[in-house]
C-alpha cells in the first residue's frame, strides 16, 4: 500500500517484545554464571556468540520500546516537551507514574 501507514497494535507491539525477550533468555541460558574475567582467558566461540546475541537482541529491545511504546504513552498522556535520549523518556515516565523503578 503506498502512502498508508501501518499502525500496530499494542497486542503487535507486545508480541514483538516477548521475542527479543526470549532470544535474551536463550542467549543468557548460553552463558556461565556468573560471568566473570577468566571466561574471556581463551576465545570461545559459543559465549562470543552468545553475548553477541544478548547484546543485539538487548538493543532491538530498548529501541523497539523506545521509539513506539513509550513514545505512545507519552502522547497518549498529552506529556509536553521533546525527550529525544532513551533515558529522557525513562524519567519522564517514572515521573508521571506510567512505569515504576526497580
Amino acid at each position: 500500500m503506498v502512502g498508508r501507514t501501518h499502525i500496530r497494535t499494542l497486542d503487535d507491539l507486545l508480541n514483538e517484545y516477548d521475542l527479543h525477550l526470549l532470544a535474551l533468555r536463550e542467549a543468557m541460558a548460553r552463558c556461565p554464571r556468573p560471568l566473570a574475567a577468566g571466561h574471556f582467558a581463551t576465545r570461545n566461540p559459543d559465549l562470543v556468540a552468545a553475548l553477541g546475541q544478548f547484546a543485539y537482541r538487548f538493543a532491538k529491545l530498548q529501541d523497539a520500546m523506545c521509539a513506539k511504546l513509550f513514545t505512545s504513552i507519552l502522547e497518549l498522556t498529552k506529556e509536553q516537551g521533546y525527550y529525544p535520549i532513551f533515558l529522557d523518556k525513562l524519567n519522564r515516565l517514572e515521573k508521571i507514574r506510567a512505569i515504576t523503578s526497580l
